[in-house]
């Protein structure tokens, strides 16, 4: 009787001992490659530039944006440019002496007065004239017959009137005229000579043939 209950016994226990060493984890039985069957390959992933256009695109899209690193914020000012064409209200332009002072100031010394001479001094007193300025921009005025010399009370100020004047006055006189300072660059008011050459007058209307 006790030999019967032994054999069933130790054969179940060897069924559930071949039941655990399959099915226990980490130690799965090599499993026999099937006749027939194909070997598994490693496929790589196909590169980037060799994608089909729709799936390139969609890879793209998917992949994060790769932002250009931003640069820092300029908070500071450069300096204002400066028009050329500005000029400072308290610059000295006749500080010193240029232009053809010395033949201009030769010919009006030896040159006599001209008859014409007095029909050219109200012009050159109209140009410079100027009500906002006292005293006046033109001292005095005195013309031979191709030379005129201007004395004019100066001060960097008044360069808005001087300009104008020498405007004006270009219409009967060369525009290049001789500057010679009697004083030199200082402060307060002084007396400049101006020499304008006059320009030809025009001869008469020519005669039809």
């Amino acid at each position: 009787m006790s030999r019967q209950v032994v054999w069933p016994a130790a054969g179940l226990a060897v069924v559930v001992g071949l039941w655990l060493i399959a099915a226990w984890p980490g130690s799965p039985p090599d499993r026999a490659p099937v006749a027939g069957a194909p070997a598994e390959q490693f496929v790589p992933a196909a590169a980037p530039e060799h994608l089909p256009a729709g799936a390139r695109a969609a890879r793209e899209k998917a992949a994060p944006a790769q932002r250009a690193p931003e640069q820092p914020a300029q908070t500071g000012q450069g300096p204002a440019e400066t028009p050329s064409s500005a000029i400072e209200a308290t610059a000295d332009l006749l500080a010193v002496s240029f232009g053809p002072v010395e033949e201009l100031k030769q010919r009006y010394e030896s040159e006599p007065r001209d008859s014409a001479a007095a029909e050219v001094d109200p012009l050159l007193r109209a140009a410079f004239e100027d009500p906002h300025l006292s005293p006046p921009l033109l001292r005095s005025v005195l013309c031979r017959a191709t030379v005129c010399k201007l004395e004019l009370n100066w001060s960097p100020d008044r360069m808005s009137s001087y300009l104008r004047g020498m405007g004006l006055a270009a219409q009967h006189f060369d525009p290049h005229p001789g500057i010679e300072p009697r004083e030199p660059p200082g402060a307060g008011m002084r007396i400049v000579d101006a020499y304008l050459e006059r320009k030809p007058a025009a001869g008469p209307p020519r005669q039809g043939p």
